[in-house]
């Protein structure tokens, strides 16, 4: 539950085009619910399906890599991510 709630926190407090933004939550005796950002396209993992060798293009991978990067970054200048020693 405590991953939970930091991922809670950190959505909450970061506001950056590469991740989706959380506006609210709630939660019944069961579940704990995100109420986030529509994002069009849906996740990675379907387009990845949709590839005719189930595989990205370099140009793809360029692409979610350097997006993967710029997140890393954003995080690490809100001392979100910690480095490791």
């Amino acid at each position: 539950m405590e991953h939970t709630q930091n991922e809670k926190n950190i959505l909450f407090s970061i506001h950056c085009n590469f991740i989706v933004r959380l506006y609210d939550y709630f939660q019944d005796t069961k579940s704990l619910y995100f109420i986030l950002e529509f994002v069009n396209g849906g996740e990675m993992f379907t387009h990845i399906q949709k590839q005719p060798k189930r595989r990205f293009t370099e140009e793809q991978v360029g692409f979610c890599s350097q997006s993967l990067s710029l997140l890393l970054f954003k995080l690490l200048s809100l001392l979100v991510v910690t480095t490791w020693h």
